[in-house]
């Protein structure tokens, strides 16, 4: 965008464009009085009340401060914790026939469980931990998927 240059002549305002070939297409040369130039300029300029980027910077800094002090610390073993004893105390109230300590502990051991995984320690036979995962699915605690012949059963919590 090319700068356009305002002369003083006569007691009045003169604008021109830096280009010729515009002068010459557009006549661009405008004449008004400092009091018209000055009423443009008050519609064109911003409102003096706006904040300025660095108001804006340091309210923002001022929230982010505050935030940051309200929030708990946080750490990822405690998050588990309180995870699996929510997961817990959900399965002891809708399932109290499948919950044990073990189950649950498989099943946040990794993000995603296989029957094998009930069967190897020793937790239940091979139907019934089928039957254990079916169930927790449908709590929507777990989400199965099939990939290849095998059926994961994925934590959704962890996940």
């Amino acid at each position: 965008m090319k700068k356009k240059t305002f002369l003083l002549i006569s007691g009045k305002l003169r604008v021109c464009s830096n280009s010729l070939r515009k002068e010459k297409l557009y006549k661009l040369k405008l004449d008004m009085t400092e009091k018209e130039f000055a009423s443009v300029w008050e519609i064109e300029k911003p409102p003096k009340n706006t904040t300025t980027e660095e108001d804006f910077l340091r309210r923002l800094k001022t929230n982010a401060k505050e935030t940051a002090d309200n929030l708990e610390p946080f750490t990822f073993p405690q998050f588990e914790k309180n995870l699996f004893d929510t997961t817990a105390e959900k399965v002891k109230k809708e399932l109290p026939k499948i919950y044990t300590r073990e189950l649950l502990e498989v099943i946040f051991h990794q993000p995603y469980c296989k029957i094998n995984h009930l069967v190897e320690n020793n937790i239940v036979e091979r139907q019934a931990a089928a039957r254990y995962l079916k169930q927790l699915e449908d709590m929507k605690i777990l989400h199965s998927k099939k990939i290849g012949r095998n059926i994961i059963y994925i934590n959704t919590e962890l996940y």
